[in-house]
């Protein structure tokens, strides 16, 4: 992987708008992080609920609140710190719930942990003004537990309390060191000029969901995106068409990819779109909505319309295809024989994934790109 990770020569071709740094989102860890540690309190309230009140309705409705808030973890993985926050959030209201009503009901009794969990947990993933209000939260569910239960001890409530404090203090101090190395390790892989991951990242993060997709049996989808044309805007209609073309193009990109997908600008002018658990075909789909048939993108300034045609292609792994990087290596070559460049491939066996990248795609794709059209809007 080593030749993956040396610095790509990016051309000065920039978003119009400046990029969202790393410290504002969810890294790509603590996204993962949120749904594994989503997953153990779910184990847990189940486990729970089994041994101390398996006839509980009102506990079981809660265990299945949970679950679906997991759920919304693993299928739209937070990429701002405020969708865990407000995650939290509900998370406590539930907790308010599990610990006043019911068979029961204690606020003082072994419920008490499910407060605990998600304080410590989200003390470990949120940066410090998001866990100043996770923290005010946390206090607010707390002192009206006690309100609505009567029969906790001022010792036991003091020590439940003392116990609150301690796991927020220590979840935030141990997060400290952890996003500290997470955001440099981050800032490694993140396009400078995007808000994409670079090719270091596509290829570290990507591998990860390619071989869990491998795993679990589940569909994977890679999709590439190239337009030489995007290099020769500036010339033809300036620096702001550009900027703005860019901008679009990067939106674009990450609304096909919100959920668990993956995106990365992996050349000055070429993107890949990792897909867990879509079909090629309703990638197909996906591209279809967000770019259109055939993919472009276009701004108006002055009066005047600037499109770009993008070539792309679509594959869904087949079993034969061993890592993620030889997926894309194949089909690169396609694009770039596509577009008339000369790519050196070493001889190997033939796969299925890579007859169906020798041959035209099943799947629709148009021509190789036009250069970008000025024209008066309207005609």
């Amino acid at each position: 992987m080593s030749k993956r990770h040396a610095a790509a020569v990016r051309e000065p071709l920039k978003s119009s708008s400046k990029p969202r740094t790393v410290e504002t989102q969810v890294s790509f860890r603590t996204r993962r992080l949120e749904t594994t540690l989503m997953g153990a309190l779910v184990a847990f309230t189940f486990w729970a609920c089994a041994v101390l009140t398996p006839g509980d309705l009102i506990v079981w409705m809660i265990a299945v609140y949970a679950g679906a808030i997991a759920a919304w973890c693993r299928f739209r993985p937070a990429l701002q710190e405020w969708t865990m926050f407000l995650r939290a959030t509900l998370l406590m209201a539930g907790a308010f719930v599990l610990q006043t009503s019911g068979d029961g009901a204690d606020a003082g009794g072994p419920y008490f942990v499910w407060p605990l969990m998600i304080v410590a947990m989200y003390s470990l993933m949120l940066s410090d003004r998001w866990i100043t209000l996770l923290w005010s939260v946390a206090a607010l569910e707390f002192v009206a537990a006690r309100v609505f239960d009567h029969a906790s001890s001022w010792q036991l409530t003091l020590m439940q309390a003392g116990a609150l404090m301690f796991f927020a203090y220590a979840g935030r101090e141990f997060g400290h060191s952890i996003r500290h190395m997470d955001r440099e390790s981050e800032q490694l892989r993140k396009d400078p000029n995007s808000r994409l991951y670079n090719e270091m990242g596509f290829f570290d993060h990507g591998a990860q969901l390619f071989d869990e997709c491998r795993g679990r049996k589940r569909p994977f989808t890679l999709v590439l995106l190239n337009s030489a044309d995007l290099r020769e805007v500036s010339d033809l209609a300036g620096k702001k068409a550009a900027n703005h073309l860019f901008k679009q193009l990067v939106d674009r990109i990450e609304s096909a990819t919100a959920g668990e997908g993956l995106a990365a600008r992996t050349d000055s002018v070429e993107f890949a779109l990792a897909l867990p658990g879509v079909t090629g075909v309703r990638a197909a789909q996906l591209l279809q909505q967000h770019l259109g048939n055939p993919p472009k993108v276009e701004v108006v300034l002055k009066g005047s319309r600037v499109t770009v045609m993008l070539d792309s292609l679509i594959a869904e792994a087949t079993p034969d295809v061993p890592t993620l990087e030889d997926m894309y290596d194949r089909m690169r070559a396609k694009l770039m024989r596509r577009a008339g460049e000369v790519v050196s491939r070493p001889a190997e066996a033939q796969s299925t994934l890579q007859g169906m990248l020798e041959s035209d795609s099943v799947l629709p794709h148009h021509a190789r790109p036009t250069m970008p059209m000025v024209y008066p809007q309207g005609s």
